[in-house]
């Protein structure tokens, strides 16, 4: 198992990406773009991260780093593990590279949401010395 941070977007990794996914959100359809993929990677405040074994992305995260008028924030966006490898470490070993990573930018903390719904990844979080918050995301659509 390899925990890497993408550099290049390949069709593997494109593959690899289609494949898991959806696994995220079944109710939403997946058809990933190159191009999108390519700026995702060539941006400075994006590490995109995957979970490789033989060839095969098995897990997927990706952590933005972005500065305000305080500090620099991180957030931590699309964990996920293919089902088929799920409790093997996976994500746990993304997030411990991810807050790594994090660590040496000079980020002193990171964030993230989670559906409530995804007990598992919950546990995760927790487990990975993440603590739930008193707070409420808002959202608005642009039509």
């Amino acid at each position: 198992m390899e925990i890497k941070i993408i550099k290049q977007i390949t069709d593997e990794v494109i593959e690899g990406l289609q494949n898991i996914l959806p696994q995220l959100s079944p109710s939403s359809v997946f058809i990933l773009d190159k191009k999108h993929l390519e700026n995702v990677i060539k941006s400075d405040s994006i590490t995109l991260f995957i979970a490789e074994d033989e060839n095969k992305v098995l897990g997927t995260l990706t952590l933005a780093i972005y500065p305000t008028p305080l500090t620099r924030k991180a957030w931590i966006e699309d964990v996920v593990t293919d089902n088929a490898a799920r409790g093997k470490g996976i994500g746990k070993l993304l997030i411990e590279a991810a807050m790594e990573h994090a660590q040496k930018l000079g980020i002193e903390k990171v964030d993230l949401t989670s559906s409530n719904d995804r007990i598992a990844a919950h546990g995760l979080y927790k487990k990975t010395g993440f603590e739930k918050r008193d707070t409420s995301v808002f959202r608005r659509y642009i039509k």
